[in-house]
């Protein structure tokens, strides 16, 4: 993946702040979601061939690379600013994982856990909110 291009200044520049997510192109579950400005997908995928640098999305690059695949990366939401990309990532962080989707790799639920899932079930009336759903079940 160390050939993976990026953008350019003025392609870089109109995105502003992102969501993106890489995807396993074997089973298509996304593995790492992430927020970023200009090339930052990019540092993110760089690495997986230099074997000193070593977490959980970096190995499973190496992974799916070692079998011959390459993985896929979307960008899924373009033109905010950093506070409403930090909200798109953990909320998509929280929705894949409540889905099921124990394959993140992500260190963190994302940057706003404190407005982050929550469980209707236990919701009171004339409370504000249920209960943090914490455990994704």
């Amino acid at each position: 993946m160390a050939d993976q291009e990026g953008f350019v200044p003025h392609e870089a520049e109109s995105l502003q702040h992102y969501v993106y997510f890489i995807q396993d192109p074997r089973d298509g579950r996304i593995f790492y979601v992430g927020k970023g400005k200009g090339n930052r997908f990019v540092e993110r995928l760089k690495h997986s061939d230099e074997t000193e640098w070593h977490n959980k999305r970096l190995d499973k690059i190496r992974e799916i690379e070692a079998e011959g695949h390459e993985v896929r990366c979307f960008i899924a939401r373009h033109g905010m600013d950093e506070q409403t990309a930090l909200e798109v990532e953990a909320a998509l962080i929280d929705v894949l994982r409540l889905t099921g989707n124990d394959e993140l790799t992500n260190k963190h639920r994302g940057h706003t856990p404190s407005r982050g899932l929550w469980d209707f079930r236990g919701h009171i009336p004339g409370n504000v909110w249920g209960l943090p759903a914490d455990n994704y079940k």
